[in-house]
């Protein structure tokens, strides 16, 4: 019996091939990633929102320090000379208190002048320093924030309550900051005195 020739397509079993092939992706795609694949990538997705939120910390935190320090380093540069200021207000209160007499000599007069000189020449040059005369004036509103009651004055007027009624001492300021408020005297109502009147009428 003579043997029968088998003919293969070739063509057949590419398509066949790419057939199977085809199935094996929509099997693999329906799958997906195994479970164990799966919490791997969880697991890093988790480590990465880890340290991106650390990041982020480090970096406000760096941000707030930097805040910080600038602020800092502006009010240190803002109030540098007020330990300057502080160590002159006792020298500023003598020329202020010697500047209130009256000068009885003529020799007394040219040190008065001489004293006046030196006293706005001192003020001038903390000024450009950033320091502020506080100097109320009698009848002011008193200013807790700027002056400070030494003595308390009996008035008889309900108005002048709460009113300066003497300036002892100026105050001074570094820019917005009080570094001493200015000695002051207030005025407060004069207690009146209960008068016990007994009537020779209103007899017992």
């Amino acid at each position: 019996m003579p043997n029968e020739e088998v003919k293969i397509d070739i063509g057949d079993v590419e398509l066949e091939e790419a057939k199977d092939s085809k199935k094996k992706e929509k099997k693999n795609k329906k799958e997906g990633v195994s479970k164990e694949e799966f919490n791997k990538l969880a697991e890093a997705y988790t480590n990465l929102e880890d340290q991106y939120a650390k990041a982020m910390s480090t970096a406000a935190h760096y941000k707030n320090l930097q805040e910080r320090y600038q602020k800092d380093y502006e009010t240190m540069m803002k109030y540098r000379s007020q330990a300057v200021m502080e160590n002159l207000l006792s020298s500023l209160d003598s020329f202020q208190l010697a500047l209130k007499f009256d000068a009885p000599t003529k020799e007394a007069q040219n040190y008065k002048i001489g004293f006046e000189f030196i006293y706005k020449m001192m003020l001038e040059a903390l000024g450009n320093e950033g320091m502020v005369v506080v100097t109320p004036n009698v009848g002011d509103e008193f200013d807790s924030t700027k002056h400070q009651v030494v003595e308390v004055v009996e008035c008889e007027e309900e108005k002048d309550v709460n009113k300066i009624s003497e300036v002892l001492l100026n105050g001074y300021m570094l820019k917005d900051r009080v570094i001493r408020p200015a000695s002051v005297k207030i005025y407060k109502l004069k207690e009146k005195e209960v008068e016990e009147t007994t009537s020779a009428e209103s007899v017992n």
